[in-house]
């Protein structure tokens, strides 16, 4: 009775489990395949892949070390193995292997094989890492703010003392009322990203550290090398401190990342929480880890926080999470320190101040939502009794699929932060063109006072200020660059496919998901993870707009567009709400959500727009009450050469003011600062300026005024209609009008795109009133020997 009982239980399991089970012979050739593993194989009988041999299906580089693992099952081993491999219609797929001998082990034994396709578990894993690394630039934002609301307050007291001294009838009392009024706006823009950052990150809420390094310890337990022995010690009766859960986890994943690079040979990694009073602080949670690793000496130490500092050549990562790891201790009022000596381990200590105790409840951990069908765990010791091990295998693999909930938690809250890193490019827009207007009025400042005015040191002061604010700038673009490495050729098919994937998987099955791509698609110069955050953030934009089901629609093509040449296009359009004008103006702004009480922050199509923006392309979008949305995004393709353009530099700053001959120049920009900074600089230099505070208003002067109009000062990004769509119209108006691009916010590298495309020449802000007059002689006077 026993027999045909198992044999009933096997079948079952056989035959629902969500995995591929694979019986193999002695010989490596297949005998049995389950429907999952059907799937799996991209067969639809089991015929077409029963007698032949696993190892044919893996990818070549995989076969031997697939082949040594089933040896060491043989002998009794119990690991598993991840490999890539291909099915019959040569679909590439990632497989955790794991398997166990069906009879006596021993060499030629038969073994039953659990396959799981990880591909998209590793995708997600990538899309992670690749979050966590702009999650970084967003957590540094308030070390940042710091750093520029010291800088404004400079130049901000400094301007006060010089209005003081020059009174308000002194001609240059309204420049100086100019730069005033800039720098509180800058002042504003820093108040902004840091309500964004709020924003990102949730209500702080009391919260039990020990859970958190619970999971926390699950997850290393799991992922790190086997060498390296992991214990957690935490006091029973442990304060609650007030955080976002997701910032313990931060800390403890990056300072036991560096443990773990700091024991490549195995070790022990220990993290220990308990109560401590601490002079200056009061009560305070301590969380300590420490590593048995390779030690700091006493200078690595005293860098081992510094943005980019690393310790060895070659490490993976770009050298920001123990700057991260300081940052959120600050911000929660706390203190880190670190201990190390070379060959004695490092342990970092942190005190935290404990909670007061008060009528809130404490949340113990992150609620880990489920995915699809499958419950989420929480790490909870499941006891599988079963007498066959086949059975046990297959129970604790449909049990471990839990931990996919895990990763898709960290992965949301790590997007959260990604998004203000995302929006660093478009603040330091706004930074850029502010800064540019207070530098540029203090140099007119000091031109009209002479160094021998009594406020000139102060309007020095001022300037000097200025420029250390123009380098923070620059420092938080580097951090963003870096965090998202390299730039390559990219082919956004291939991350549009992935993309359409997920959707697929995770998306209402009443929305139909389509792809359509031109079959010869050209390359872009890019970092894939910005195709799919422009894809995945769109898609969910769509996704909102169908709650009853649709069609959701990804199309490639290759375009010429005025204005940029040839582009790549990416269209993502859906048959949902639709929006009015009105919404579809106002559809980028952050914050700005179409629902009350939708999910999110609002920022998803802001990201967009600013990802869009750095690699010099252009977005639009095409909307309807009632029919749907459609949004277009052109991408210039990446020229197929070995060599990139720059554009031509500017002859060197002098210090005398170049002449103008009366020409008639239209200075473009939404920005009135920078406006008056440009005009009074150009009338200095004897030119006659108009001004425009849009695209509109720039083709209605050049309507109006064109055969007056010389040349065109044009910033790149603009509310509404970008400079770079104003540019073509421009250019279609009066083709033969030169325009000058300016921006803080693109590379020199997308400037030589838009010098290619068309432009005379591109400024990067914040520019000084010399490099604007000088480039505009270059273009109106040209030198007759080049």
């Amino acid at each position: 009775m026993a027999e045909p009982m198992m044999d009933t239980r096997w079948k079952a399991l056989f035959e629902a489990e969500p995995d591929a089970v694979l019986v193999v012979a002695g010989d490596g050739a297949l005998r049995e395949v389950n429907p999952a593993g059907l799937i799996l194989f991209e067969a639809e009988r089991a015929e077409e892949v029963v007698g032949r041999t696993l190892s044919e299906f893996l990818a070549p580089p995989h076969r031997e070390a697939f082949r040594s693992y089933v040896e060491r099952v043989g002998g009794g081993h119990k690991g598993s193995l991840e490999v890539e491999m291909a099915g019959l219609k040569g679909g590439a797929r990632t497989v955790l292997v794991r398997a166990a001998p069906l009879e006596k082990p021993g060499r030629g034994a038969s073994l039953l094989v659990m396959a799981r396709d990880v591909t998209e578990l590793r995708e997600l894993e990538a899309d992670l890492r690749e979050s966590q690394k702009m999650a970084a630039v967003g957590q540094l934002a308030a070390t940042f703010a710091h750093d520029f609301n010291n800088l404004l307050n400079g130049v901000m007291g400094s301007l006060w003392l010089v209005a003081t001294k020059l009174g308000a009838d002194h001609p240059a009392a309204p420049l100086v009322a100019s730069a005033g009024q800039a720098g509180r706006k800058a002042a504003e823009v820093v108040r902004q990203l840091l309500a964004i950052g709020r924003k990102s990150r949730g209500d702080l809420s009391p919260v039990a550290l020990q859970t958190i390094a619970e999971q926390v310890v699950r997850r290393l337990r799991r992922t790190l090398d086997p060498r390296i022995e992991v214990a957690l010690k935490a006091d029973p009766d442990l304060w609650t401190v007030q955080c976002h859960p997701g910032q313990i986890s931060t800390i403890l994943l990056n300072l036991c990342a560096n443990a773990r690079d700091a024991m490549p040979q195995g070790g022990s990694l220990t993290i220990e929480l308990g109560n401590v009073k601490r002079e200056g602080f009061g009560e305070c949670v301590r969380l300590t880890v420490s590593d048995t690793g390779a030690g700091m000496d006493a200078e690595v130490s005293r860098r081992i926080f510094e943005p980019f500092f690393m310790t060895k050549e070659g490490r993976q990562g770009i050298g920001l999470g123990l700057t991260v790891v300081q940052s959120l201790v600050y911000r929660l009022a706390g203190a880190i320190t670190v201990e190390s000596e070379p060959g004695r381990g490092s342990r970092f200590v942190i005190d935290i101040p404990r909670l007061v105790p008060q009528d809130t409840t404490v949340e113990p951990s992150l609620a880990e939502p489920p995915m699809h069908t499958v419950p989420s765990g929480t790490g909870q010791v499941i006891l599988v009794v079963d007498d066959e091990e086949i059975l046990r295998v297959v129970a604790r693999a449909a049990l471990e699929q839990a931990g996919y909930g895990e990763l898709e938690a960290d992965l949301r809250e790590s997007q959260k932060m990604a998004a203000v890193g995302q929006l660093a490019a478009t603040f330091a827009h706004d930074f850029n063109n502010l800064l540019n207007g207070v530098m540029g009025s203090l140099w007119l400042v000091a031109t009209k006072l002479g160094a021998d005015h009594p406020a000139a040191p102060l309007v020095a002061s001022a300037g000097q200020a200025g420029r250390k604010a123009a380098e923070v700038v620059r420092q938080l673009l580097a951090i963003g660059r870096k965090s998202r490495g390299d730039l390559s050729p990219v082919a956004l098919q291939t991350i549009a496919e992935q993309v359409v994937r997920r959707l697929r998987r995770t998306l209402d099955p009443r929305i139909e998901v389509a792809l359509k791509a031109d079959p010869d698609l050209w390359t872009v110069q890019c970092h894939p993870g910005q195709i799919s955050t422009i894809l995945l953030n769109l898609c969910a934009n769509a996704r909102d707009a169908m709650p009853q089901g649709g069609s959701l629609t990804i199309e490639l093509g290759n375009v010429k567009r005025e204005g940029f040449g040839e582009c790549v296009r990416l269209t993502v359009s859906d048959t949902g709400a639709g929006m009015d004008a009105e919404v579809s103006r106002r559809i980028f702004e952050p914050f700005f959500m179409t629902k009350e009480g939708r999910q999110g922050i609002g920022l998803g199509l802001t990201v967009v727009q600013s990802l869009v923006y750095r690699l010099a392309g252009v977005i639009t979008v095409e909307s309807e009450p009632g029919r749907g949305s459609r949004f277009v995004i052109d991408i210039p393709r990446l020229v197929p050469q070995d060599t990139t353009v720059e554009p031509a530099p500017a002859e060197p700053p002098t210090h005398t003011v170049p002449s103008g001959t009366g020409q008639v120049i239209l200075v473009v920009d939404d920005e009135e600062i920078l406006r008056v900074v440009a005009r009074a600089a150009l009338e200095q230099a004897g030119y006659v300026v108009l001004e425009a505070e849009d695209g509109a208003d720039a083709i209605e002067i050049l309507r109006r005024e064109g055969a007056r109009i010389a040349a065109v000062l044009l910033d790149v990004m603009m509310p509404g209609r970008s400079g770079v769509e104003v540019f073509e119209d421009l250019h279609e108006l009066a083709p033969s009008v030169p325009v000058i691009f300016c921006s803080g916010s693109i590379s020199e590298k997308k400037g030589a795109a838009l010098i290619r495309g068309g432009a005379k020449a591109f400024l990067h802000k914040p520019y000084s009133a010399h490099e604007l007059t000088d480039v505009v002689r270059q273009i109106l006077q040209p030198d007759p020997n080049h």
